[in-house]
């Protein structure tokens, strides 16, 4: 957070960090229960529908925090949105807000006609977690650097509200990116909320208007982005979702971080208030069985080694080929996330990435209906 300290001061924005439980072992002063209610109290006064910079864990001096799933829960609790501008345990905080929230740019995308063939698979790779501006201002780069980029068509998420606090960062990318790039606004609109509990906290009167606020905002931020896709952060309620896809200017949602208990092939892809929604297929990877099949017993795999690289493709080509319906055509989304944020070489993906799977042809992983196609061969 130090780096973002002049940006906070600047505008007046005021400080809050909750410990976790077991940072009073290390900090007599650290009271989780204190701390979170007077949080909650603070949060609860200001108004809903404004962001909440930061980061609620990976503290400074070995302070846990109560880390992302509690605080963006306690955020969301009381209709406030995340937008990651800290070390969350891998991109470092963003600086400089000051000087890059006083720039400008053009940001609009060029999105080129898509060809539906009725006998494809079509996927759509979407790169995870650019709701962070500090991901934006790290990870991002590195992945757009990559000499592979541009190779495979790819959706980026990214939080609309970049716009306004780092805008001249935003249009290095607009300006660098392939044909089959494609900015996908990041989970859930304005920023990051955990769908199903936002406004939990409210009255139910209160509730539905400070949504309805949420989702108006959300589309002027949209805009800004130029972005027609919307990305959403967990599987909710079917009204809670038809609340969120007449987001104005959205014409399709890739749904979900992450396959969920409640994904199944029937739901893959589906329809809310008349906008397509194309469920992740995909879970982060484990080591495979010799015989195939992922070892659900064993942690999720490292891919920093050249084994965690090809064990991370192969898990990935297995999810695929398992998890793609018999029917034609079928369009599915796979969130690289175990790709992106953990491998060394971009997102992962190559021509040829495994026995059985192959690019049949290259088309923009963008908009409703408009993916990546790829042939599985069984």
């Amino acid at each position: 957070m130090a780096c973002a300290t002049i940006y906070l001061v600047e505008f007046k924005i005021p400080i809050l960090w909750i410990s976790a439980p077991q940072d009073a072992e290390q900090s007599p002063q650290a009271s989780f229960h204190d701390e979170y209610a007077l949080a909650k109290e603070i949060l609860m006064k200001l108004p809903p529908n404004i962001p909440c910079l930061g980061w609620p864990g990976n503290g400074q001096g070995g302070e846990h925090g109560i880390g992302e799933w509690h605080g963006v829960k306690l955020a969301s609790e009381c209709a406030k949105f995340e937008v990651c501008s800290a070390y969350d345990g891998y991109s470092p905080t963003v600086s400089n807000l000051s000087v890059h929230s006083g720039t400008s740019a053009r940001l609009r995308q060029s999105i080129p006609p898509a060809k539906l063939e009725r006998d494809k698979i079509y996927y759509c790779f979407t790169c995870s977690d650019g709701d962070g501006l500090n991901f934006l201002r790290h990870y991002y780069r590195k992945l757009f650097d990559d000499p592979k980029h541009g190779a495979v068509p790819v959706g980026w998420q990214v939080g609309p509200t970049a716009a306004d606090v780092m805008p001249d960062i935003l249009g290095y990318y607009f300006k660098r990116a392939q044909p089959g790039d494609c900015f996908i606004n990041a989970l859930s609109g304005a920023g990051y909320i955990h769908e199903d509990i936002f406004a939990d906290n409210y009255s139910p009167e209160q509730r539905e208007q400070i949504l309805d606020e949420f989702v108006r905002l959300s589309a002027i931020y949209r805009e800004k982005l130029d972005a027609t896709v919307l990305a959403t952060f967990a599987e909710m309620r079917p009204e809670r979702l038809a609340k969120l896809a007449p987001m104005e200017g959205i014409k399709g949602i890739v749904a979900n971080y992450g396959r969920t208990q409640g994904t199944a092939a029937r739901n893959l892809s589906t329809e809310s208030a008349g906008r397509p929604v194309f469920r992740a297929m995909n879970r982060q990877p484990r080591p495979l069985n010799p015989v195939g099949g992922a070892n659900l017993n064993l942690p999720v795999g490292l891919t920093f080694t050249p084994f965690g690289k090809r064990n991370t493709v192969d898990f990935a080509i297995e999810e695929i080929k398992r998890w793609t319906p018999a029917e034609r055509p079928v369009f599915i989304q796979r969130i690289p996330r175990e790709l992106a944020h953990r491998n060394g070489n971009g997102c992962g993906y190559r021509e040829g990435t495994g026995p059985g799977l192959r690019s049949s042809e290259t088309g923009p992983a963008r908009r409703a209906l408009q993916t990546t196609p790829v042939r599985i061969e069984k």
